[in-house]
């Protein structure tokens, strides 16, 4: 397919900033201006051997090489035409300084979100919150990925819901004396009778979150406000 085949239109400073970095640190005379790189004859080829600076760019290159590869994946997962693809690499670069996680993992989130039914804009959308919990309770970007593109789908909720979604979720667990986990394994199990029995995705978090406070979590819970709805 076309879209396997295509070119990332990332600037060097986008894709070998690790490798930049380590160069701009012994060399002076580098200047930099995106799609170029001017670099002073002589003192800049001593000082590049001096700092190790042809290492640094060919792991810059293979970190760049990694990231496209995994955005590439991410863009399949989700049937992303050229112009998303190229937004979801901007997306993840953006999202990883948002958040302090790497670029790869926020590819990752993405490629998740997108086996779980979210469309490349979706994805999109759904990222930094997505990266935020993960961080947040400690689990890996895919499974918060997972069971947040799961939570959406139960209640038909839309992507740009997420924030909020999230929000109100480890506030349920945390207030409850649960984990994120455990509230969505609950969710898992009740959402989608609480959907066809016209419940909002609000009330039942908080009856799960009641139950939970009650020594009732996870599974358990789900299964027993399945039966009441």
């Amino acid at each position: 397919m076309a879209k396997q085949n295509v070119e990332l239109k990332f600037s060097l400073k986008d894709g070998v900033s690790a490798g930049l970095a380590n160069i701009r640190k012994g060399v002076d005379s580098v200047t930099k201006q995106l799609g170029k790189t001017v670099i002073a004859a002589g003192a800049a080829g001593t000082a590049l051997a001096t700092i190790g600076g042809a290492a640094a760019i060919k792991e810059g290159i293979a970190a760049a090489g990694a990231f496209e590869q995994a955005i590439v994946d991410a863009g399949r997962a989700s049937n992303a035409t050229a112009d998303e693809l190229d937004a979801m690499g901007r997306a993840a670069l953006k999202a990883s300084s948002d958040t302090g996680l790497t670029a790869n993992q926020a590819a990752e989130a993405l490629e998740a979100l997108g086996r779980s039914g979210l469309s490349a804009n979706d994805a999109i959308g759904a990222l930094v919150p997505t990266l935020a919990l993960a961080k947040a309770e400690k689990i890996s970007v895919a499974e918060a990925a997972s069971r947040t593109a799961d939570t959406l789908d139960q209640f038909g909720l839309a992507a740009s819901k997420t924030a909020g979604i999230v929000d109100k979720l480890s506030a349920t667990a945390s207030k409850n004396g649960t984990s994120f986990v455990q509230v969505t394994d609950a969710l898992a199990q009740a959402g989608p009778a609480a959907r066809t029995a016209g419940e909002e995705f609000e009330t039942t978090a908080a009856a799960i979150g009641l139950l939970a406070r009650n020594g009732i979590e996870g599974g358990k819970a789900g299964s027993a406000l399945r039966g009441i709805f």
